[in-house]
């Protein structure tokens, strides 16, 4: 379904989804916004602690928070965060 080692969690709004991906060189955990902001969409990575559980792992763990337009139907804006344990 999707890559490797990628998750995405249950979501009751159906204008975001959360999603996280393993690649060789690190973790990403993605957050989307339908008509929201990317800075809305990386404080709730934050808030629900989506990044936590990954950083055991030693390796580097990036947040980022995707915004779409529905009326440009595209993407809006980004916001892009490196934490680590």
């Amino acid at each position: 379904m999707g890559a490797r080692g990628s998750t995405a969690s249950p979501n009751p709004f159906p204008c975001a989804t959360s999603c996280c991906g393993c690649l060789g060189c690190g973790i990403y955990v993605f957050e989307f916004k339908l008509n929201g902001t990317a800075e809305e969409a990386l404080a709730q990575i934050k808030e629900k602690g989506y990044h936590e559980k990954y950083l055991r792992r030693g390796k580097k763990v990036t947040l980022i928070g995707v915004a779409f337009d529905a009326g440009m139907r595209n993407l809006s804006d980004r916001r892009i965060e490196v934490v680590s344990n």
